[in-house]
């Protein structure tokens, strides 16, 4: 059965409508009669089409609010990985290998250096967003109908690793700061790339929350792109529902050339 005020309802009234015309002049009914039946029959058939359409401009307009904190939390995302976690990353990896190829030096009789390594303390702090709202939107107006609804719930949870990679990063950092009043600039230095000096287990949580923000905010950057290219393509297709007195589809357009090697490929979300 169609729900009150579908395009459905509207193309089963109108098949209705002329059933009961024909019907009517089949049979007695006066002229003025007819004129207040068919005359009631347009009040109903155009109050359904208002409705309709006030329903559609509603997933229209929630469509659009949520390709726009989508876009928002794409951006920063973009943003975040371009300047602070790419070069974070490649300085961290490039340190490390410098300090194992020292610690491997060392057992022939050479000294590590400290002093050749600048170990990145500063606290770097996340974005905010709405991913939140995003979820709510997309869920409660019913506006997609493919796996845009999983991906708000992915898009949630990665936003919330990345605060926590965020945070336990801060946390091992502060613990840094303590352990070089106790120990040699080498330990912390290996405790900070969570390199063995003597084969032993190694602290590696900091080293592990770097590599978990490359993972969250990559998860982010996809899932915030996936879900604005669809909600997108559904604003333009409800407007085209309505006609001309659709509010405007807000599109989403992405510089593939300029930051698509930001973007994590799709063979790495292959239910996506």
């Amino acid at each position: 059965m169609s729900k009150p005020g579908s395009v459905e309802t509207a193309t089963e009234f109108t098949s209705q409508l002329f059933e009961l015309v024909e019907a009517a002049l089949n049979s007695g009914f006066s002229t003025a009669l007819l004129g207040a039946f068919f005359g009631a029959l347009a009040a109903n058939y155009f109050a359904i089409r208002s409705e309709t359409k006030s329903r559609l401009t509603t997933q229209l307009l929630a469509c659009n609010e949520a390709t726009s904190y989508s876009i928002a939390v794409f951006q920063h995302s973009l943003n975040m990985k371009r300047q602070f976690v790419v070069p974070l990353i490649a300085q961290f990896q490039e340190d490390k290998v410098r300090f194992e190829e020292q610690i491997a030096s060392h057992a022939t009789g050479k000294d590590i250096q400290p002093s050749q390594f600048d170990l990145d303390f500063f606290n770097y702090s996340t974005f905010t967003h709405n991913a939140e709202k995003i979820e709510q939107i997309v869920c409660s107006n019913g506006i997609v109908v493919d796996q845009t609804i999983t991906a708000t719930s992915f898009l949630v949870q990665s936003l919330q690793n990345l605060d926590t990679s965020f945070e336990e990063r801060s946390k091992q950092l502060s613990f840094l700061e303590g352990l070089k009043k106790e120990e040699s600039p080498v330990v912390v230095i290996s405790r900070y790339f969570g390199v063995s000096l003597d084969d032993r287990v190694v602290d590696t949580r900091l080293a592990d929350s770097i590599g978990n923000m490359s993972d969250s905010l990559d998860d982010a950057i996809f899932y915030s792109k996936y879900i604005a290219e669809r909600t997108s393509k559904r604003s333009q297709e409800l407007a085209k529902q309505i006609g001309k007195a659709s509010p405007q589809p807000l599109l989403f357009s992405f510089d593939d050339n300029e930051f698509g090697h930001l973007v994590p490929t799709s063979d790495n979300f292959p239910t996506f």
